[in-house]
């Protein structure tokens, strides 16, 4: 809530508003924050769009099982963790849509391990469901999850078919320009 603080300084004093927020999680203006995870996070995130994201970025620190991640992108399986004063207060893990290998790519290593989770060959961890499904309260991935995989992989394919393209044509024009 609101409070009012008193501020002196040598002589002459003023009275601030401010607006005082119980440190009962992680907030974020980008991504969606439930339930323990930070999910529907693209691939390709970085670590300091990540922090930027989050309203705590000073009290949290990503982390990659003991290590803090300081740079380089985000992979599902990491944890963003709010201390205080060197207590940890919360911690949400982190859910990259489609990495479900925790590479922080989406391939075809991803669809492999999810036909595995939906075959019940392997487990999945709550933030590879989440990836697989871009959703905080899904309890399991199903054979929907499945052709959702197929389709967004096979779009990825057909997107970099079509830069290819487009790079060749360039590489045409730019070569009959130069005759």
């Amino acid at each position: 809530g609101e409070k009012q603080v008193k501020i002196i300084y040598k002589k002459s004093y003023c009275f601030l508003t401010v607006n005082v927020l119980p440190l009962d999680g992680i907030h974020s203006d980008r991504f969606e924050v439930a339930d323990g995870l930070i999910y529907k996070v693209p691939s390709g995130t970085s670590v300091a769009e990540l922090l930027n994201s989050i309203a705590e970025k000073d009290l949290v620190k990503i982390m990659s099982g003991n290590s803090e991640v300081t740079s380089g992108f985000v992979t599902t399986g990491m944890r963003a963790v709010l201390s205080v004063d060197g207590e940890e207060r919360y911690s949400a893990d982190i859910a990259v849509s489609g990495d479900i290998n925790g590479d922080g790519e989406v391939n075809i290593l991803d669809l492999m391990r999810l036909k595995k989770i939906t075959s019940e060959l392997k487990t999945a961890s709550k933030a590879q469901i989440a990836a697989a499904t871009d959703s905080a309260t899904a309890a399991s991935v199903t054979a929907a999850d499945l052709v959702k995989m197929k389709r967004r992989l096979m779009d990825m394919e057909k997107k970099s078919e079509e830069l290819a393209k487009k790079a060749e044509l360039n590489i045409q024009l730019i070569n009959q320009e130069e005759l």
